[in-house]
């Protein structure tokens, strides 16, 4: 699945405001499927939705990690200070609005096409529609992210 990921990142990418189901091929569209076919497991086992600190984009939010990610953590649910995450690793925030699902706001682990900082980002609604695609390289989430670069470039561990 994550050459089909990385193919359709070489040979398109898609646009805001159409929808990644729409275009399965596509690079958000490739990176959206993996969101719905993925067993992902919550932040510390625990299905709460988190308060965002600081100057958060997001707002309140659930914290997912599929298994490649999953096995990254240590004993506290926490990466490790000072270590990376393992390539095809997939950190998903939930974002909800009151108890209603709003958006899929991923980061997936990759050196490939569309990737910045190592990562590739996105954000979609809850209907699949992008908000932010692949294409922008996360142009706009890098130097937030980068504020505290010790985890990979993940917030969530040093304030949760």
């Amino acid at each position: 699945m994550l050459a089909l990921f990385v193919a359709a990142i070489a040979v398109t990418t898609s646009g805001c405001g159409k929808n990644a189901e729409s275009d399965p091929t596509s690079a958000d569209g490739s990176l959206y499927a993996l969101l719905k076919n993925n067993n992902f497991a919550y932040y510390k086992g625990e299905n709460v939705i988190l308060s965002p600190k600081g100057s958060s984009p997001h707002g309140p939010f659930k914290l997912r990690f599929n298994a490649k990610a999953m096995a990254a953590l240590d004993s506290t649910g926490k990466l490790p200070a000072g270590s990376i995450f393992p390539d095809s690793s997939i950190v998903l925030k939930e974002v909800y609005d009151g108890d209603k699902l709003k958006q899929l706001v991923p980061m997936m682990k990759s050196s490939g096409a569309n990737s910045a900082s190592g990562w590739v980002w996105a954000q979609y609604g809850d209907d699949g529609k992008i908000i932010y695609s692949v294409s922008k390289e996360g142009e706009k989430c890098v130097s937030c992210h980068q504020a505290n670069g010790n985890r990979d470039l993940t917030l969530s561990f040093d304030l949760h």
